[in-house]
């Protein structure tokens, strides 16, 4: 059973990395390699932190419906299938 504590690690990271990754390139397709490429980037990239963090938060239950809902469906279309075949 995964803590409380290491699900919020796991999102924390989560949204470093894709932030960092995201707002690099974003800003090497707008800014190109200028000699303030660093600056801009931490610019962008403490951004984009701030806006994904409570965004992951919003998300993640809403996807995890979803997903949850869209697989529930699939296995009852499948078994509906397969009583058909029967």
């Amino acid at each position: 059973m995964i803590s409380v504590c290491e699900k919020y690690y796991f999102v924390v990271l989560q949204v470093v990395m894709m932030s960092a990754i995201i707002s690099l390139v974003l800003t090497l397709t707008g800014n190109g390699d200028s000699g303030l490429f660093f600056s801009a980037w931490m610019q962008a990239w403490g951004t984009a932190f701030w806006v994904a963090l409570p965004s992951i938060f919003i998300a993640t239950p809403i996807a995890r419906r979803v997903s949850s809902l869209l697989i529930s469906t699939r296995v009852t279309i499948q078994n509906r299938l397969r009583a058909r075949k029967s």
